[in-house]
């Protein structure tokens, strides 16, 4: 059974954050490559294949407005004490919560319980195995006012992805593409 989520495809200018992040990550971390980085909008876990198919249609009947991305600021998750993901931060917008909601909503009316937990917009650029807070503490404080990590610009498109795992990594493979430009 294929492993879903549904993620939003990121503008040039935040992808171009992400990389400067990676620079200088602290020693043992596992850059994110850079032809996975997204937003996770919501992670749906197994399912089986036929499910696909209607949630991928009822997924391209989601109103297909701009959807604004901004970074914020670097992130250590879950926290600080015991780092596990290196991100970025992005800021939320109206259009992405509605989105979030919206998507949400067609995914719990398929079957998949949603995450509890507050939706945190952002964007992962590393995990860590044994991260050192004190090496995190280095790399969070190093992002430099003004440089693209204060860059922006609008979501490409709504993806339903399958993550297949692998022995290296999880590979990313869009099942359905919806453009929102």
């Amino acid at each position: 059974m294929p492993r879903l989520f549904v993620a939003l495809d990121l503008p040039e200018a935040v992808l171009m954050a992400a990389r400067d992040a990676q620079v200088g990550l602290p020693e043992g971390s596992r850059p994110a490559p850079f032809d996975a980085l997204h937003l996770t909008l919501h992670f749906l876990g197994e399912a089986p294949e036929t499910v696909v198919y209607d949630l991928a249609e009822a997924l391209q009947r989601l109103p297909r407005t701009p959807v604004p991305l901004a970074v914020q600021e670097r992130l250590v998750l879950p926290n600080q004490r015991r780092p596990r993901v290196l991100a970025l931060a992005l800021t939320s917008s109206a259009a992405l919560t509605a989105l979030h909601a919206a998507a949400g909503q067609v995914i719990a009316e398929a079957g998949f319980a949603l995450d509890p937990r507050p939706f945190r917009p952002h964007v992962t650029v590393a995990r860590l195995r044994d991260g050192r807070p004190d090496a995190v503490c280095v790399w969070k404080d190093a992002a430099a006012p003004g440089r693209s990590e204060t860059m922006g610009g609008e979501a490409v498109a709504l993806v339903l992805y399958e993550s297949r795992l692998t022995p290296e990594r999880a590979v990313y493979v869009p099942r359905v593409t919806i453009p929102l430009r």
